[in-house]
């Protein structure tokens, strides 16, 4: 149900300029059982941005031609995509006809939308219009007035087809789709647009829209999901043991904000007592020093910070005595098997410090073993470096296990390489931190960084005030090149056609060189999560 209300909100906010919805007459105009609302202010400019700039000029340099030919070939080759084709062309044309701020809603039995301009909805009232040509055997029936809106309903023809409204006034055009009693929907919708209510959605939206210091267009997207009702809905009981069915919301704005870059917020309101908000408190920023260790060549990076101890602690709480005793058998166990406490040695010997980081694309993106090593390096933070060597070092023993890896010192720091099916796999063990990756070569890269005085991070790049900016304070915080990101999206297609036969037709996706995307796209996106009074925050930036 999720991702038929994303993608339809999606497809509604597509035309021209209007005032911010968060001070629109339409918000009023929501139903109070509203579970999902989404609100477009701007659609004609999101239109734009979107296909004009973002996805044409990341793929060709702005002409559209050869990437739009190519989609088209790929739908077309299928069973019935001319008939695909020929939905996109109806729903680009329908989206292409509001001509005003467009807000749609979604409750548990019907959806729909509002749109007011200058105009009157002439647009969408011509495409209602053509749509009804195309539908000779639907039954139109004229519902009269209610509070100054003309009212038809529209019933295609078939025992499970649903019903639609279509309610006009003055500079107004509204559409009601669904099950049930689809009048009453739009009457109520109606009575709330004229008695000019401000709900609390339009509250909430309003309090969801980037402060200052916004640096995307206006032609964003809001949007507001009521969790814990969609939660009570599912009738899952561990839902209400965890306390998501209380006082749980997702509020958001995604705005694509011209050629060069896109701003998303997203807030998750968390309850504010139970088991949730209690490892909540876990989450910890991640460090300058944290980011300083990630060269900076590393192409892409995502880096997390959590109290490790504070987590244990928290999570032996929630469990009670019953929690203790099972942690404890896993303790004797483990002294048992290896003879340490991995416990104490290897999970509280760590800092909760993660970070993963890759320097090169992969050489063949749809060879799986060229996939795999070019996955970068996964740091770990550890409080003492030696005393982690002496506890992987004990358990690789085990079992004669240490005969399968190479021993080697590189600018004094020790490093182990195995050799696996053509891979070389390392760990090396540096001040303060472990260093995994599938490619030996990389660990070098990121020894030699940490070995030579004056050496950049990825704080001193050119990204790094960006970071900075969206990443201060967050518990999680990412980066990465734009275009190898869209370039791995794309050429990764062939790989997963291989793998899974309902994925097939994805080998007709064209291929693209690396390098000459990079040409086209110089850009970068720094994306973050923060904890919030409330509860999760989600922030993303691309330029």
């Amino acid at each position: 149900m999720i991702q038929v209300l994303g993608s339809l909100a999606l497809v509604l906010c597509a035309t021209d300029p209007a005032p911010e919805a968060a001070s629109s007459r339409l918000m009023s105009a929501v139903p109070a059982d509203s579970l999902f609302i989404a609100s477009c202010d701007d659609p004609s400019a999101l239109r734009t941005n979107l296909v004009s700039n973002q996805m044409v000029r990341l793929f060709d340099g702005g002409s559209g031609t050869p990437y739009v030919t190519a989609i088209t070939d790929l739908i077309t080759s299928e069973q019935d995509g001319e008939e695909a084709l020929a939905a996109f062309e109806f729903a680009k044309r329908f989206a292409e006809s509001f001509d005003g701020p467009v807000v749609a809603f979604a409750n548990t039995k019907s959806f729909g939308l509002l749109t007011s301009s200058p105009s009157g909805g002439g647009d969408l009232r011509a495409a209602l219009d053509q749509i009804l040509t195309q539908m000779p055997e639907a039954e139109i029936r004229d519902q009269g007035t209610h509070q100054g809106f003309q009212l038809r309903s529209i019933k295609p023809r078939g025992p499970r087809s649903g019903a639609m409204i279509r309610a006009e006034a003055p500079g107004v055009t509204g559409i009601f789709m669904g099950e049930g009693d689809v009048l009453a929907t739009a009457q109520d919708s109606i009575r709330r647009y004229t008695a000019q209510v401000r709900s609390d959605i339009e509250v909430q939206l309003s309090n969801a829209r980037l402060d200052a210091g916004g640096k995307g267009s206006q032609s964003a997207i809001n949007f507001m999901f009521d969790l814990s009702r969609a939660m009570r809905m599912s009738g899952d009981l561990d839902v209400s043991q965890v306390g998501l069915d209380q006082d749980s919301w997702i509020y958001g704005r995604m705005d694509i904000g011209g050629p060069t870059q896109a701003e998303g917020v997203i807030e998750l309101r968390l309850p504010e007592s139970g088991i949730v908000s209690t490892f909540l408190d876990v989450l910890r920023p991640v460090s300058k020093e944290e980011l300083n260790r990630i060269p900076s060549s590393a192409l892409t990076f995502h880096a997390m910070s959590i109290d490790l101890e504070l987590l244990l602690e928290r999570a032996l709480e929630v469990g009670g005595p019953q929690a203790e005793d099972q942690l404890e058998e896993v303790r004797q166990a483990m002294i048992g098997a290896t003879g340490r406490d991995l416990i104490e040695d290897l999970f509280l010997g760590m800092t909760g410090s993660f970070a993963t980081y890759e320097f090169e694309p992969p050489q063949d993106p749809v060879d799986i073993v060229s996939l795999v090593s070019g996955q970068g390096v996964f740091s770990i933070g550890v409080h003492d470096s030696e005393e982690m060597l002496e506890v992987f070092d004990d358990l690789v023993s085990i079992g004669g296990m240490d005969a399968m890896i190479d021993f080697q010192d590189y600018k004094d720091v020790e490093v182990w390489i195995a050799d696996v099916e053509g891979l070389s796999p390392g760990i090396a063990f540096l001040e303060g931190e472990i260093l995994f990756a599938m490619n030996s070569e990389d660990l070098n890269k990121v020894i030699d960084h940490a070995k030579t005085p004056g050496s950049q991070g990825i704080l001193d790049g050119t990204s790094g005030r960006q970071i900075t900016e969206y990443g201060s304070g967050g518990f999680y915080v990412s980066y990465q090149d734009t275009a190898l990101a869209a370039w791995k999206m794309l050429a990764q297609s062939g790989l997963a056609a291989d793998m899974t036969p309902e994925l097939r037709f994805l080998s007709n996706v064209p291929r693209l060189d690396l390098e000459d995307v990079r040409r086209e796209v110089s850009g970068s996106t720094i994306s973050s999560f923060l904890r919030t009074a409330k509860g999760l925050m989600f922030r993303a930036e691309s330029r």
